[in-house]
């Protein structure tokens, strides 16, 4: 991010465009149409999701200081692994000590994705239920699980490095609309 970014300035004029508005140095000199020096817009859209997501950075240290783990996606509940599609969902985790933070975002552009994503299994042995601390699509708030234990020999999981387990693991339900981001936390 880089200052006027929260405000949608993109730092430079379009082709032909004399307007000095879309500048991030516009900022502090901007004016309305009565030649009025205006403020800092703190209901511009970008400003009100950048706004969320700090606030929730802030109450989450994993999101801050955590370790961070891509997260293996399944949509049929056996067959496990990264997303390796140019429209694909993203999934990693961000763990602190005993408290895990799941970042998704979901890049195809049109249908949902429902499916599983792999947790850590220490953190989640009691098969906690998550809450959506995030969603671009308006879902915050919303219970997410519980995360379910699938038993040795019941998944197929394939590993970064080329190499496949069968599990155990626990893994969380999820669903994303279309190009919807959603941070999940307990």
């Amino acid at each position: 991010m880089y200052y006027g970014t929260e405000q949608g300035l993109s730092g430079h004029k379009t082709t032909g465009n004399t307007d000095d508005s879309l500048v991030r140095e516009a900022l502090w000199g901007k004016t309305d149409a009565t030649g009025h020096q205006v403020g800092f817009d703190t209901k511009h859209p970008l400003y009100v999701a950048l706004h969320a997501l700090l606030t929730i950075r802030s109450a989450q240290p994993p999101l801050r200081y955590g370790r961070i783990y891509f997260r293996p996606l399944s949509g049929d509940g056996v067959n496990f692994g990264l997303s390796t599609f140019q429209t694909g969902v993203l999934a990693y985790s961000r763990i602190l000590n005993d408290q895990e933070v799941i970042v998704l975002g979901s890049t195809i552009p049109q249908g949902s994705f429902s499916g599983e994503v792999i947790v850590d299994a220490d953190i989640n042995g009691a098969n906690p239920a998550y809450r959506v601390l995030y969603s671009n699509k308006g879902k915050m708030g919303t219970t997410v699980g519980p995360v379910t234990l699938k038993a040795q020999g019941s998944v197929s999981i394939h590993e970064v490095d080329g190499s496949i387990t069968n599990g155990p693991a626990r893994t969380l339900p999820i669903t994303l609309e279309p190009q919807e981001i959603q941070i999940l936390g307990r």
